[in-house]
C-alpha cells in the first residue's frame, strides 16, 4: 500500500470533552502516519443520524479527490447493524449502515462493502466503541491505498434515510427546516432550483413567508444587505436560509429542525 499523504476526515457525535476523538486519531496514525486528519465536526447532536448526514453531505466535496471520510453517529453500536465502506464521487466513506451515508449512496462507483475482513479492524472489537475498533482502522487502511473490495463482501441493500424535499404547488413552496446553525440561521430544504420552478426567476425574485405573526419578505445576496432585518438568502451550500443579522432568526421565530412553513413566490 502507498505511503503518501492522504486526507482523512472525522465526523461524529462524540463531542470533545472525552478522549474518544483523540483515540480514533491515534489508531489512524498508527496505521497511516502520513494521514492528514481533518475534523469536520464532533458536535452532531447525540445519536442524530440525519444531522450527521447533513453535515457530511455539505462538507465532503470540498476535500481532495481520494479523501477518506470516517463518520460515526451510531446509536446501534454493538448490535447487528453493519459497518460499511463506500467509494462515491471520487472519495471513500466509512460509517455504520444506518442511513448516515444516504446523501452519497447514489453516487457509488463500485459495490458498497460490509467491513468484515479481520485484517482491517482491531481484534476483539469493543461492542461500545466501533469508532476506534472498526471505522478508524478501516478508514486508515483505505487512506493507505487499500482496495475497497478487500474490506468485505458486497452490500445490496444499504439503509437509507427518508430525506425531506420541498414540495411545490403553483407559486407556493411547502418547505421544512432542515438545520439551525450556530448563528441561529434557519436552513430550509429549498434550493435555487425550487425557487426557479415556483417562479422566482431572475426578474421576479419576490419571496414571502409569515411565521409567528412576523413577515419575511426580503431576499438578499448577503447578510449585511438586510440591515439587521429578517431576510431570506441563498447560503454557501446552495440552500435557502432565513437569517436575522445581529440576532438569531430561529429563536425569534420559534423554529426548530422539522418545523414546516410555506413560502409564497412571485
Amino acid at each position: 500500500m502507498a505511503e503518501r499523504p492522504t486526507t482523512l476526515t472525522l465526523t461524529t457525535d462524540f463531542g470533545t470533552a472525552d478522549h474518544f476523538i483523540g483515540v480514533m486519531k491515534g489508531i489512524v496514525l498508527g496505521i497511516n502516519p502520513w494521514a492528514a486528519i481533518v475534523d469536520i465536526t464532533h458536535a452532531v447532536p447525540a445519536q442524530d443520524i440525519a444531522a450527521g448526514a447533513y453535515h457530511l453531505s455539505n462538507a465532503w466535496r470540498h476535500f481532495p479527490r481520494g479523501s477518506v471520510h470516517v463518520a460515526v453517529v451510531d446509536p446501534g453500536v454493538g448490535s447487528n447493524r453493519r459497518a460499511i465502506a463506500v467509494a462515491s464521487g471520487g472519495h471513500f466513506f466509512v460509517a455504520p449502515d444506518n442511513g448516515l451515508l444516504t446523501p452519497v449512496l447514489d453516487l457509488a462507483e463500485e459495490p458498497i462493502r460490509e467491513i468484515r475482513e479481520p485484517a482491517y479492524i482491531r481484534a476483539a472489537p469493543s461492542p461500545t466503541f466501533h469508532g476506534r475498533d472498526v471505522f478508524a482502522p478501516a478508514g486508515a487502511h483505505l487512506s493507505r491505498g487499500l482496495r475497497l473490495e478487500r474490506v468485505g463482501p458486497p452490500v445490496d441493500d444499504p439503509v437509507r434515510l427518508a430525506l425531506s424535499s420541498a414540495r411545490i404547488e403553483g407559486h407556493t413552496i411547502h418547505a421544512e427546516v432542515l438545520h439551525v446553525d450556530g448563528f441561529g440561521n434557519v436552513v430550509l430544504n429549498v434550493e435555487g432550483s425550487h425557487l426557479a420552478r415556483a417562479g422566482a426567476a431572475a426578474g421576479r425574485r419576490r419571496l414571502r413567508a409569515e411565521v409567528g405573526g412576523r413577515a419575511i419578505q426580503m431576499l438578499v445576496t448577503h447578510y449585511a444587505a438586510a440591515h439587521g432585518e429578517l431576510c431570506f438568502l441563498i447560503n454557501s451550500d446552495g440552500r435557502l436560509e432565513i437569517a436575522l443579522p445581529g440576532g438569531a432568526a430561529a429563536r425569534l421565530l420559534g423554529l426548530v429542525r422539522g418545523s414546516p412553513l410555506d413560502l409564497d413566490v412571485g
